[in-house]
């Protein structure tokens, strides 16, 4: 499975007079004391991301851009390459905007450095524009065909915006996040014009602020639902950023490990097939850390392994979960059917559910090989089969990880796991099921199976007939 990360390996040059990413008005604020700044190999930072667990890196503007020092980024590719990592890469030589801020450069257009770095092993893809607003669609959608004319195997990566961008960017009325058909419209227009494979989005959950109830983002199911409805129809793939380190107004302390399961978790209830990790220690707007403050200069790995804080080993974690089974669980995502949701029993409502748009969802009765199930907590199940007709489950445990009910700081014996109990049909024996990456077996008992997910966390689950059709 691939998974990347923004602004990786962040500003690691920055103080190497032949390394100067971008323009004298676009440099990182000074740092100091900032790990990578310090760093006299370059190369270590790159190194250092690929054992984090990332397999691809999408650099910020500032950190690379071929239409401001292609000599730099080139350097960057090649880094890149040498730690085994894939790059998004930025060119603003294309005359494209680097978000809805910006205009389209309609008369600009130099490809001289894209038919080289397409050629570069570590290309994997343009990166074309972040967060466009639905102005921009016409003259992007100009560039985007100019650009499959020139490069028709070389693959365009655009992230669009969530709901909560407002009506400047995405269009309709009303405040952020409120008017439903204008987010529709934004996702499945640009998805069509700006012909988008991948079809990513971002949507940062935990804020306490006016469009977000008990710190999570209310509209954050509705938008994960939506964007991979669209791309299911359109029958391309979909990618999600993470909120992974605290910034701006989102997540203003450093983020739990059980706050990063319950993120991912929930994307793979929705069949998500590609996620990003957003961000990796950025060094501006209060972005929390990946690397301990100091002053001395790193010169080796073990320098700069022991300023590793302990977010980069919660991501770093958090990313080996996901590898140890990612082969199995990418059997089945492209061939997600859908995802429905079940309440507690005796509950009656759930805020966040009720605002998806029903023709993102399935219903219970449509989960094929499900006879009933019911549940403690609130949960999430998406449902999916593979080449062979396999079928399998991505469960998760949705309450609210910003509840005190639910709040990972609260001693262990007043977390509320989510009692799961699946009653399959009859020809299902035994189910395997992945947890954080490990596989066990169990036997059905009269044709059930009972679980117990953590707050925070999720299952995957796959019905067999015989204990040795468990999938390796």
């Amino acid at each position: 499975m691939m998974i990347g990360a923004f602004g990786s390996p962040n500003n690691t040059i920055r103080d190497h007079d032949d390394f100067t990413g971008g323009a004298s008005d676009r440099k990182w604020p000074d740092m100091p004391g900032s790990a990578v700044s310090l760093l006299t190999q370059p190369q270590l930072a790159f190194d250092d991301a690929a054992e984090m667990g990332i397999t691809f890196l999408v650099p910020d503007y500032f950190q690379m851009d071929f239409g401001v020092n292609p000599i730099y980024s080139m350097k960057y590719m090649d880094m890149a390459h040498n730690a085994g990592l894939k790059v998004k890469v930025w060119d603003t030589g294309l005359g494209t905007p680097l978000n809805f801020r910006y205009s389209v450069k309609h008369n600009i257009w130099d490809t001289t450095w894209a038919r080289k770095y397409v050629r570069h092993p570590s290309f994997g893809g343009i990166h074309m524009v972040d967060e466009p607003a639905l102005h921009h669609k016409d003259c992007l959608a100009k560039k985007v065909s100019k650009w499959e004319s020139e490069f028709p195997s070389a693959s365009v990566f655009i992230n669009l915006h969530s709901s909560y961008g407002g009506a400047s960017i995405i269009g309709g009325k009303g405040e952020p996040g409120e008017d439903r058909d204008a987010y529709r419209y934004f996702v499945e227009t640009l998805a069509k014009e700006l012909k988008l494979n991948p079809l990513s989005f971002d949507h940062y959950p935990f804020e306490a602020k006016e469009y977000h109830w008990d710190g999570l983002s209310k509209n954050y199911f509705k938008d994960l639902a939506l964007i991979r409805r669209v791309a299911s129809d359109r029958g391309v793939v979909s990618h999600s950023y993470l909120l992974s380190s605290g910034h701006w107004k989102y997540a203003k302390s450093i983020l739990s490990i059980a706050e990063m399961r319950w993120q991912v978790a929930v994307h793979m209830a929705f069949g998500y097939e590609s996620f990003s990790h957003y961000a990796t220690d950025l060094g501006w707007n209060d972005y929390e850390h990946f690397f301990t403050e100091g002053r001395a200069k790193i010169t080796t790995r073990t320098q700069l392994e022991n300023r590793r804080g302990s977010l980069w080993y919660t991501i770093r974690n958090i990313n080996r979960e996901i590898r140890k089974w990612g082969h199995i669980y990418m059997r089945f995502a492209p061939n997600w059917i859908g995802t429905a949701f079940v309440l507690a029993e005796n509950a009656k409502n759930n805020p966040w559910f009720n605002l998806i748009d029903k023709q993102d969802l399935i219903k219970i009765s449509d989960l094929a090989g499900v006879t009933n199930i019911t549940c403690s907590q609130d949960i999430l199940i998406g449902s999916f089969e593979d080449a062979v007709k396999n079928k399998g489950f991505y469960i998760a445990n949705a309450v609210n990880p910003m509840t005190i009910q639910n709040a990972w700081s609260v001693p262990a014996q007043n977390r509320l796991p989510a009692n799961i109990t699946i009653r399959f049909t009859q020809e299902y024996r035994y189910a395997q099921i992945f947890e954080r990456g490990v596989s066990r077996v169990a036997k059905l008992e009269e044709d059930k199976l009972t679980i117990d997910i953590p707050p925070c966390d999720g299952m995957f689950v796959i019905p067999l007939r015989s204990n040795k059709e468990a999938i390796k």
